[in-house]
């Protein structure tokens, strides 16, 4: 660059990034002003007031809007041929206190599994179903259906175009595959990172590099389809409003290549080995059982100086 050069909004921020019909995002956010949005409720039908609308939305609510909660904004998005409202609410919430005594029995571990998710350090597996692989074929067919539609259709007598019907139906039902598909995933991890923060007082799961392991074709694919970033989202602030410990090992903690057993490091440990064995103290035991151990381990060795733990650590 030249001396004296002033560098232009191009230079600075980029080439402008324009929206795609096809592949843009159908949301429309707006904030609350003066009470213009609002839940009312008449002749048993419940409605949603906003700008635009002001005669009212008929909607049918997730749950009930607390009572002493104010609305800072709502946003309405499209999900296939379906309306979504999220709203932004503001209310005092009360975090249950910390818990100062963990048991050791009360600590439990995860270690990402590509298959199934993770594996505790109980030996259990979560045994995720892999909802996109279900719905592949399905999703094959009806994209190649989808491509082999018109988005237009003739023009009529004035030389209109008019929106191809047969396009809009395909397009409907390739949506509504997907949708279910995430809705799904979003489902069975809630309902497991509920179950694990209700069980235990402490969480501990392994600081992997997701964008990493995503671009690996063998293992991205499966990556995405767990949705194991989300999970530990999940069990991050679901843990801190019960009071539970929510614990990250390092990244460079070895926990894949340190027995559990003897505490002896396999310094040349291949990732098509799935069974662990050790060359000091024989013990054979499952990879991912054995790096859960190690990350339970890591768990009562961090709460046990932190003053957190109820009995003393053992070396």
């Amino acid at each position: 660059m030249k001396a004296g050069y002033v560098p232009s909004l191009r230079d600075v921020k980029g080439l402008p990034k324009f929206h795609s019909k096809k592949q843009g995002r159908f949301s429309y956010t707006t904030n609350q002003t003066n009470g213009n949005i609002r839940i009312e409720s008449r002749d048993g039908v419940t409605f949603l007031r906003i700008p635009k609308f002001p005669e009212g939305i008929p909607v049918r609510l997730h749950r009930e809007l607390p009572a002493d909660g104010l609305i800072k904004k709502a946003t309405i998005k499209r999900e296939g041929d379906r309306y979504i409202v999220a709203i932004s609410v503001d209310y005092p919430f009360e975090k249950l206190q910390l818990v100062e005594k963990v048991a050791t029995s009360k600590i439990t571990a995860l270690d990402y599994s590509q298959s199934d998710l993770y594996m505790d350090s109980e030996g259990q597996k979560a045994e995720y179903p892999r909802f996109h692989r279900l719905i592949e074929k399905r999703q094959r067919r009806q994209n190649k259906s989808l491509a082999r539609k018109k988005e237009r259709a003739p023009k009529d007598k004035d030389g209109n175009p008019i929106d191809s019907k047969n396009y809009q139906k395909a397009l409907k039902n390739y949506q509504k595959t997907m949708a279910k598909a995430v809705n799904q995933r979003k489902d069975f991890l809630h309902k497991k990172s509920d179950q694990i923060t209700n069980d235990y007082d402490a969480i501990v799961v392994e600081d992997l590099d997701l964008s990493n392991l995503a671009q690996c074709l063998k293992l991205g694919k499966k990556l995405h389809d767990n949705g194991f970033g989300m999970f530990r989202n999940m069990l991050k602030y679901k843990a801190e409003r019960k009071g539970k410990h929510y614990i990250v090992a390092d990244r460079f903690f070895p926990s894949s290549k340190l027995c559990s057993a003897c505490g002896t490091k396999k310094e040349n440990l291949r990732l098509s080995e799935r069974t662990y064995t050790c060359a000091h103290c024989q013990a054979v035991i499952d990879r991912d059982h054995n790096a859960a151990l190690n990350l339970k381990n890591y768990g009562v060795h961090t709460l046990s100086d932190l003053g957190f733990l109820a009995e003393p650590a053992s070396v």
